[in-house]
């Protein structure tokens, strides 16, 4: 909620309201009725969610510092996690989604969609990689084989 409270906060600051809000098993898209708000725009919206966890962490961090009160450490470190995999450039995450429109400014959008699906093809790759070391060397932690699983499915199969 914490992340999807940071998307919502930038979709009113722009006076947007939501169209539709879809439930994945990995997460809620947003989608504001005027979808055409420019890349900027889009790209504060969805930095909006990853800040919100970074703030959160950051402030939680800090409160239990000054011994003013206690926020589970699981809570902040899952908060900075999640935060870190929604950077990830993957098309599907709000990483990938803030490198393509940084792209769009830089080259044809011919050229952008294939250096974003690039991108998230390697990192993909990557993330698969070290999943599966993980689950080899860790006693069979699944979570993230499973994760990398459905990233791959939203991103390569579910969209263009």
């Amino acid at each position: 909620m914490i992340h999807e409270s940071g998307h919502l906060l930038y979709i009113f600051l722009f006076g947007l309201k939501l169209r539709r809000v879809l439930v994945y098993p990995f997460g809620i898209e947003m989608i504001p009725e005027n979808n055409n708000v420019g890349y900027i725009k889009e790209t504060l919206m969805l930095s909006g969610g990853p800040a919100a966890n970074l703030l959160f962490a950051v402030f939680s961090s800090r409160l239990n510092a000054s011994g003013g009160f206690c926020v589970p450490d699981e809570l902040i470190y899952s908060s900075y996690i999640y935060a870190f995999l929604n950077l990830l450039p993957v098309r599907s995450l709000d990483g990938g989604r803030i490198l393509e429109n940084a792209l769009y400014a830089c080259f044809t959008f011919e050229k952008a969609v294939r250096i974003g699906k690039t991108v998230s093809g390697v990192t993909l790759f990557a993330l698969y990689a070290f999943a599966v070391l993980l689950f080899y060397y860790s006693a069979f932690n699944f979570t993230l084989l499973f994760f990398v699983m459905y990233l791959f499915y939203s991103t390569v199969l579910l969209t263009d």
